[in-house]
């Protein structure tokens, strides 16, 4: 992940690439002098940081899972090859206490950080289905479900303290979930699919709500949502981002050739006024 960028949300205003870019470097020169860099030897795939900006979760391609005290950029705890595959996905939950983590190998696995100095255990795993690649995993916000996007066009629902599945949804016309992203009230979620959709579902009534047909020109590998639940952002392999409104399901506006390579991933501030991107660029 070579390039972040970064846009004001365009509810907002709209600002030139060009422009963007400017600011940006501009806000990294100011930021220099408080990088941490964290010396991590395996390749990094996936990242989460605690709701407390207390500690970092960092996944490793070869299936390590790596946990660090943000403040003194200690390493507490390398859980090495805990899993036998590339970790696609990890995700701290609201406690920030509880991290778990996806991987193609068809594992789900949760750790608990046990005390104040950072100490951390793994205090289960369980298997999502035979042969089921997990490409992203996302908690309710009461932390009681867990919803894992996979490549067989499925979202499975599991409840998080048992670890049963809940609830299966099947998604027609497309092979792969890539990524999902839930509304702050956890009544619905949006899933980007290798057919170049956006879905939107009721998770209590367990159906889709409507279909977003060529949201993209190619796969839909990231989406976020903003704070208000207004507003769906999708990043994908075709280089683009878009925002899409999702109270009458159109598309407010599109920032093309973003970047250089397939956008696969997008954040929206806290506030809401601010998108950062990342890609392989």
């Amino acid at each position: 992940m070579k390039s972040i960028k970064t846009t004001r949300h365009v509810s907002i205003d709209s600002i030139s690439l060009n422009k963007l870019k400017e600011t940006l470097n501009q806000n990294i020169e100011i930021q220099k002098s408080k990088v941490k860099v964290f010396n991590i030897h395996d390749k990094v795939s996936a990242l989460s940081i605690s709701g407390d900006d207390k500690y970092l979760a960092v996944g490793t391609y070869e299936g390590s899972i790596l946990v660090y005290n943000l403040k003194t950029s200690l390493l507490k705890k390398n859980f090495d090859k805990v899993h036998s595959k590339v970790v696609q996905t990890i995700h701290f939950l609201a406690d920030n206490m509880t991290i778990i983590s996806g991987s193609t190998d068809s594992q789900i696995k949760i750790f608990k950080i046990i005390n104040n100095q950072g100490d951390c255990e793994l205090i289960t795993s369980f298997s999502v289905g035979a042969n089921l690649q997990i490409y992203q995993i996302k908690a309710t916000r009461d932390n009681k479900y867990l919803l894992v996007a996979t490549d067989r066009a499925t979202v499975k629902v599991f409840d998080i303290a048992s670890q049963s599945l809940h609830h299966t949804f099947d998604l027609i016309g497309c092979n792969i979930v890539y990524s999902l992203a839930i509304s702050g009230d956890s009544r619905y979620f949006c899933t980007g699919t290798d057919d170049q959709s956006i879905r939107v579902f009721d998770f209590e009534k367990r159906r889709m709500i409507k279909e977003i047909k060529r949201a993209h020109d190619k796969a839909v590998l990231c989406l976020a949502m903003s704070p208000d639940n207004t507003y769906v952002i999708s990043g994908s392999d075709d280089k683009s981002i878009r925002i899409h409104d999702i109270r009458n399901y159109s598309m407010v506006t599109t920032f093309n050739n973003a970047h250089d390579d397939p956008v696969t991933s997008v954040k929206v501030s806290e506030n809401g006024k601010f998108v950062v991107s990342s890609s392989k660029d």
